[in-house]
C-alpha cells in the first residue's frame, strides 16, 4: 500500500470515530416503574441495557431529561418494570447452587452421596427476570450458569434443582432432574400437566412452555408470559473500492520475491446477511458477506548476469475471487449514528487466474509466474464503521495467504476497503 492509500485509509478511520465517539456516552433510558421495599411505586425511566446476564444494579430517573439519577440494588426494590420490552424483574433473596453443569467443568466424585454432600447453596440478593407469572411463577437468573426459580403465590422463591456430575469409577456423567419432582408439588389441579413435566428439559423454552400451559389450565385470566427475543436476520448489499498489494517472500523465483508490485484499485460488490443475537439490545451479531474481489498488479524485475545478457521480466498478475466473509460484529445499540467494529475470517475461491512473466526483449520465452496456484485463499478481516438508519460506511482491512502453492515461495495479499452498504 502506497503512502497516499495509507493516508486515505487512516483519515477515513479517524473521521468515523471522531464524529461518532460522543454517541458511546449515550444511555438507553426507557419508560418504566420501580416498586420499593416500602411499597412505593415510582414511575419514570430506567436505563435498559437488555441484559444478557441479570443486572446487579439499575439506574432510575423520574424524567427523561433529569440529571438526578438514582442507583438501586436488589435489596432496595421489590420489582422494576420496563414498558418497551414488557419485562419485569423482582428483587429477591435466594439460595443458589453454584456447581457447574457444562460437560467440560463437571466435578468428579466416587459416589452419588459424595456429590450431594458438596451441594452447598449460596444465599444472595439478586434481580430475577420474570418469564411467566400466574398462580405459579417462573423466574430466571444467569451468572456463571443459568438458574430457574419457582414461586407459588406469595411463598418463598425456590430454585429448581438440576445437577450433573461424573462418577469416577465408571467415568460416566450422571444427571439429577430434581426440578421435575419439585414441579409435581407446585403444579396441582391440572390433570394433563404431569406428563408435560416429565418431558420438559431444563431449558428456558421448555420451562416457559410448561409454566404457561399449567397457568392457562388453572387460571387463564391472570397468566402473563414474557416473549422471548428472537434472532434477527437483516439482508443487505454492499459495494465500494478495494486497494490490494501483493508480497512474495522466498529464496527462489526472484522475479516475484525481488519485485515491488504496484497497488491495484478495483471495485468490490457483495451481498450480506447480518444475524443479530438476542438480548444485549442486539448489539452482537454474526455478519456474513458474499462478494466479488479482484486485483491486477504488475512489476518489473531486472535479471543481471556477468556471464550472460541482462533480461527484464514484466510480471503481470490478474486474479478474481468469489469471497465469503464471516465476522463477529459489535454495534453500539442506540443513537442516530451507531459505530460498529467487526473481526472475522475470509475464504475465497479463485474464478480468474492470469499470471504471466514476460521477458521484455523476447530473448527468453514467456512463462507462468507460478506454474501451480492455490485457488482457495484464506485470510482474516478487521473493520470499523458506522450505521445510519439503513446505510452503513465501513473501512476494512484484510490479510490473506495469496495464491502461491509452493513451500519455498510464500505469498501475502493485503487489501484495504472503503465500503458503502444498504440494509433492507
Amino acid at each position: 500500500m502506497n503512502h497516499k492509500s495509507t493516508f486515505i485509509f487512516v483519515l477515513t478511520n479517524y473521521f468515523i470515530f471522531y464524529f461518532t465517539l460522543p454517541s458511546f456516552a449515550q444511555k438507553n433510558y426507557e419508560p418504566g416503574y420501580i416498586v420499593t421495599t416500602q411499597g412505593d411505586t415510582l414511575k419514570g425511566y430506567i436505563d435498559n441495557k437488555d441484559w444478557r446476564k441479570n443486572p446487579e444494579t439499575i439506574h432510575f430517573r423520574k424524567s427523561i431529561d433529569s440529571d438526578n439519577t438514582v442507583e438501586y440494588k436488589p435489596a432496595q426494590l421489590t420489582s422494576f418494570y420496563l414498558k418497551a420490552t414488557n419485562e419485569q424483574y423482582v428483587g429477591a433473596i435466594v439460595d443458589m447452587d453454584q456447581l457447574p453443569v457444562t460437560m467440560d467443568k463437571l466435578i468428579e466424585v466416587a459416589t452419588d452421596a459424595e456429590f450431594f454432600s458438596k451441594v452447598i447453596p449460596i444465599r444472595d440478593t439478586v434481580f430475577l427476570r420474570t418469564l411467566v407469572s400466574g398462580v405459579v411463577n417462573l423466574y430466571m437468573y444467569e451468572d456463571s450458569k443459568v438458574h430457574f426459580f419457582v414461586q407459588n403465590k406469595h411463598a418463598k422463591i425456590e430454585e429448581l434443582v438440576f445437577q450433573r456430575y461424573i462418577l469416577s469409577n465408571v467415568r460416566l456423567s450422571r444427571q439429577y432432574d430434581g426440578y421435575k419432582k419439585q414441579l409435581t408439588t407446585y403444579m396441582t389441579g391440572c390433570s394433563t400437566i404431569e406428563q408435560s413435566i416429565g418431558r420438559s428439559l431444563y431449558l428456558e423454552s421448555d420451562l416457559t412452555r410448561l409454566f404457561e400451559k399449567y397457568n392457562r389450565c388453572v387460571a387463564p385470566e391472570i397468566v402473563q408470559v414474557q416473549k422471548r427475543e428472537k434472532i434477527k436476520f437483516t439482508p443487505g448489499v454492499i459495494g465500494g473500492l478495494s486497494i490490494t498489494n501483493l508480497i512474495f517472500e522466498g529464496s527462489s523465483a526472484l522475479y516475484l520475491t525481488n519485485v515491488n508490485f504496484s497497488s491495484s484499485t478495483k471495485p468490490y460488490l457483495g451481498v450480506s446477511l447480518n444475524i443479530s443475537l438476542p438480548r444485549g439490545l442486539h448489539a452482537w451479531s454474526l455478519y456474513n458477506e458474499l462478494g466479488l474481489k479482484s486485483y491486477h498488479v504488475n512489476g518489473i524485475y531486472n535479471e543481471e548476469s556477468s556471464i550472460s545478457p541482462d533480461y527484464a521480466w514484466n510480471v503481470d498478475l490478474n486474479f478474481a475471487y468469489i469471497k465469503l466473509s464471516n465476522l463477529a460484529r459489535y454495534t453500539y445499540p442506540k443513537g442516530l449514528v451507531r459505530p460498529f467494529i467487526n473481526l472475522g475470517i475470509s475464504n475465497a475461491l479463485a474464478v480468474k487466474t492470469e499470471n504471466k512473466a514476460i521477458e521484455e526483449t523476447h530473448a527468453k520465452p514467456d512463462k507462468n509466474a507460478l506454474s501451480t496456484l492455490r485457488k482457495h485463499e484464506q485470510g482474516w478481516i478487521g473493520g470499523i464503521g458506522i450505521l445510519m438508519k439503513k446505510w452503513s460506511v465501513e473501512a476494512r482491512y484484510e490479510q490473506s495467504n495469496g495464491m502461491s502453492n509452493y513451500n519455498a515461495i510464500s505469498s501475502k495479499s493485503n487489501s484495504y476497503y472503503l465500503l458503502l452498504g444498504f440494509r433492507f
